[in-house]
């Protein structure tokens, strides 16, 4: 994704959900401290130089409420509403809803733009989770800037489960018996928010999907080593801000 502020911009990642919706960070698209953009520009799939679907204009930016009134991380969460219904084409995640137990030491991946690698190829990373706190998701995948709003899933990839529980936002730091270390925190898709996509989907003229959670909560125990790994994307990304985390890095092109 590209923002636009006057001659220069800036990149992220989001993630489609719907025909014409997709998500990402709310401090990405919606923060006052910058200044909103002028225009945002949607690039779903770009791979270097290609733009395989091309770039659909950004109509209308919906931050979460809970992120308008509070500022609250666990909700750092913004509906993007395109031009185009761009979902037919590239396929859009399914989302699930999941109890805080399901993130202790849960295997998760993530996808987006790293912007030490360019951040114009899209990347994915695998680790485990650690924990929640609040609404917030801690985890040790790989977190650099241009990975903001990076779709963060779960799931069987032999029983085709892919789910989207949350999008990475940052990193926090932590005191260790090795020194201070660096940790990733992504906004969970709690219920309320579930339901506020749904809403907003129907408003938008698309389906609902109906999220209910916990959903497959047995899926996928978690990897035997906290290292950043490899995984596999299900659905097409876009390309947008954000921070770092994780001891080793061992990201892999899509």
């Amino acid at each position: 994704m590209r923002l636009n502020y006057g001659p220069q911009a800036y990149t992220g990642t989001g993630v489609m959900i719907g025909r014409r919706l997709a998500l990402t960070c709310a401090h990405v698209a919606h923060d006052p401290a910058p200044g909103r953009p002028d225009s945002i520009d949607f690039i779903p799939g770009r791979n270097g130089a290609s733009e395989p679907f091309g770039r659909v204009r950004v109509v209308q930016v919906l931050p979460a409420p809970q992120w308008v009134e509070w500022r609250d991380d666990g909700y750092d969460i913004a509906i993007l509403v395109l031009a185009e219904p761009v979902g037919d084409s590239t396929g859009y995640f399914r989302i699930a809803v999941q109890p805080d137990s399901f993130f202790e030491e849960r295997a998760l991946e993530a996808a987006g733009y790293p912007t030490d690698l360019g951040g114009t190829v899209q990347y994915t990373v695998s680790a485990t989770s650690i924990g929640m706190q609040g609404n917030v998701i801690l985890h040790y995948l790989d977190t650099e800037p241009g990975q903001s709003g990076s779709p963060v899933w779960y799931g069987d990839a032999s029983k085709g489960q892919e789910r989207l529980v949350g999008l990475m936002e940052g990193s926090y730091l932590s005191n260790t018996p090795f020194g201070v270390v660096e940790r990733g925190i992504a906004a969970r898709i709690d219920q309320s928010v579930a339901n506020w996509i749904d809403e907003q989907l129907v408003a938008h003229d698309d389906t609902p999907q109906g999220i209910s959670g916990p959903v497959d909560a047995n899926a996928d125990r978690p990897f035997s080593a906290r290292l950043c790994g490899l995984g596999i994307a299900p659905f097409l990304v876009l390309s947008f801000l954000g921070w770092t985390a994780c001891f080793i890095s061992r990201r892999t092109r899509r």
